[in-house]
């Protein structure tokens, strides 16, 4: 990703790294076709086989068709991948802190394509090993799993850093956007945005 404002270098990471927690790196395909990752800016389907599923029309009410598409693609047996395109694209980003708050931060929290169990899970898992670590551990209330939870994500800065064309200091600083983040993507849960770009869903 291309970002020149150093706010959505700090934010952009947080969010991208809850993905991570959330459902696995790129490249790893998941047993369960509900748990399948897709991003919209690039997506390569065979078109055949689209066409055969229906094209966009199954998923055409929903906010995330992008992964909607994906997951229902799986679901019917197709083999869809999540793959690292860093090598043969760019991709713009938001434009600035706000911009990338509101705009990622209206389907982060992947309601409209999880099942409520599974979105249960996803909070505890990001609230838990991602977000709340490092609090604990400054307010001196943690432990060696809040150490050993705390390595991992710094340890996911290396993972990620590819997906950056530009990272610096507000990359490296990304881990204290993660209590942001799982607020945020708790609050969609709980009060999900089903608007984008004027259009209702």
């Amino acid at each position: 990703m291309v970002a020149e404002d150093a706010g959505e270098r700090w934010l952009h990471p947080a969010m991208l790294t809850s993905l991570v927690y959330r459902l696995g790196p790129p490249g790893v395909v998941p047993a369960d076709p509900t748990r399948t990752m897709a991003n919209g800016q690039c997506m390569v389907v065979d078109r055949a086989r689209l066409l055969d599923a229906g094209g966009f029309e199954p998923v055409r009410a929903n906010l995330l068709e992008d992964l909607a598409l994906a997951r229902s693609l799986a679901g019917r047996g197709h083999d869809v991948r999540f793959l690292d395109g860093t090598a043969v694209l760019d991709v713009e980003g938001y434009g600035s802190l706000g911009a990338t708050w509101r705009g990622w931060g209206r389907s982060i929290d992947l309601r409209s394509v999880t099942l409520p169990a599974a979105q249960a899970l996803d909070l505890a898992v990001v609230w838990s090993t991602m977000a709340l670590p490092l609090p604990r551990l400054l307010a001196g209330r943690g432990d060696a799993v809040d150490v050993a939870a705390l390595l991992v994500r710094l340890g996911t800065l290396a993972g990620t850093r590819g997906a950056y064309a530009r990272r610096g200091l507000p990359y490296l600083l990304s881990p204290l956007a993660d209590l942001a983040v799982a607020a945020r993507i708790t609050a969609g849960t709980v009060r999900p945005n089903r608007s984008w770009r004027g259009r209702s869903y």
